[in-house]
C-alpha cells in the first residue's frame, strides 16, 4: 500500500493546538502538509499554544504556521483567511475542530452560553466554510472536515446547547454535500471519543490512555486525503474503534383519511415507532420517495 502523502497541501485547522486539533496537525505535517494552526489557547506563562506547537512540527522537519485569531466572530475569519492567502495562497484541507463547552442544565443556561458555543461550532462553520470553499474551487480540489459528537446525534443532560450545535454542523454537512457533487471537494464529519481537557473530566480515569487523542487522528486526516471518495458521510473514532453513522427510517404505517383520527395513530403507535424494518436514508429525496411510495400503496389497498 502506498503510503498517504499531502506534499504541497495547505491544511487550516480551527482549535488545533491542543487536544485532537493538536493530533490531526501533527499528523498532517508529518505527512507533508503546510499546516495552519489557529487557536486562540494561551499556556499559564500567556505564551500562543499555537506558536508552541509550531515550533515543535518546524523542530520535526515539518512546516507550519501559528494563528491566533479568533474564529467565534467574523472580523477573526477574515483576518485567518487573509494571513493564509497572503502566506499560501491557497487551501486544500480544512478541519473545523475549535469548540467549546458551557455544561449546564437547559433552565440554567444563559443566552451568551448559548450564543458563545452557537459562534465557535456552528457559525465559524458557516463562516469559514464560506471563505474557504471559493479557494478550494480556483483548484477544484478540497477536503473539508467538520467535527460532529454523539452528544448531538444522541443528547446527553446538561449539554443542550453543545448538542444543538453539533447537529446544526451534520445538517450543514448533509445540505453542502449535494452543492460539492461533481466537484473535487468533499465534506466529511467525524464523531471522536477521546481523552481531551474537555472531556477527560466525564471519562474514568482507567479509559484516559486508551482514548488517547493520538488514535482519533488516522480517521480525521484519511478523509483529508486525495485517496478519499466520500462524501457527506459521518465516522466514529475513538479508541482504535471506526464505524460509520447514518440516519434510518422504520417501514412506516399509511392510515386512510376516513380512518385517520388521533386515535388511530395511538392504536398504531407501536408500528409507527418499530424500526426492525428499518432502512437508511441518505437524503431528503430518498427519505420523500419512500413515503409516497407507502401512501400510493396504502390507497391501492
Amino acid at each position: 500500500m502506498n503510503k498517504i502523502r499531502f506534499e504541497n497541501r495547505v491544511a487550516v485547522i480551527t482549535g488545533a493546538a491542543q487536544g485532537l486539533g493538536r493530533e490531526y496537525a501533527r499528523l498532517l505535517a508529518a505527512r507533508g502538509a503546510v499546516v495552519i494552526v489557529n487557536d486562540i489557547a494561551i499556556d499559564k506563562d500567556g505564551k500562543p499554544l499555537a506558536v508552541e506547537l509550531v515550533n515543535e512540527i518546524i523542530q520535526s522537519g515539518g512546516k507550519a504556521m501559528a494563528n491566533t485569531d479568533n474564529i467565534a466572530c467574523k472580523e477573526g475569519i477574515d483576518s485567518l483567511i487573509k494571513a493564509v492567502e497572503d502566506s499560501c495562497g491557497r487551501v486544500d484541507i480544512f478541519i473545523h475542530n475549535a469548540g467549546i463547552i458551557r455544561d449546564k442544565p437547559f433552565l440554567d443556561i444563559e443566552d451568551s452560553d448559548w450564543y458563545d458555543v452557537m459562534s465557535v461550532h456552528l457559525n465559524g462553520a458557516y463562516h469559514l466554510s464560506k471563505k474557504i470553499i471559493p479557494l478550494m474551487q480556483k483548484n477544484d480540489y478540497g477536503r473539508i472536515v467538520m467535527i460532529t459528537s454523539s452528544i448531538g446525534m444522541y443528547g446527553l443532560g446538561n449539554h443542550v446547547g453543545y448538542a444543538a450545535a453539533k447537529m446544526g454542523v451534520y445538517g450543514l454537512v448533509q445540505a453542502l454535500k449535494f452543492e460539492l457533487e461533481g466537484t473535487g471537494i468533499k465534506c466529511n464529519l467525524v464523531s471522536p471519543l477521546a481523552a481531551t481537557g474537555q472531556t477527560s473530566y466525564a471519562l474514568h480515569v482507567g479509559l484516559h490512555k486508551q482514548l488517547d487523542a493520538e488514535l482519533v487522528a488516522p480517521m480525521a486526516v484519511y478523509l483529508c486525503s486525495e485517496e478519499c471518495n466520500s462524501n457527506g458521510r459521518t465516522f466514529v473514532a475513538g479508541g482504535g474503534y471506526f464505524s460509520s453513522v447514518g440516519i434510518f427510517e422504520g417501514e412506516g404505517v399509511f392510515i386512510s383519511r376516513k380512518n385517520l383520527s388521533i386515535e388511530a395513530v395511538s392504536n398504531k403507535i407501536n408500528e409507527i415507532s418499530d424500526l426492525s424494518k428499518s432502512m437508511h436514508i441518505s437524503s431528503t429525496g430518498q427519505s420523500g420517495k419512500k413515503i409516497f411510495r407507502k401512501i400510493f400503496r396504502g390507497k391501492r389497498n
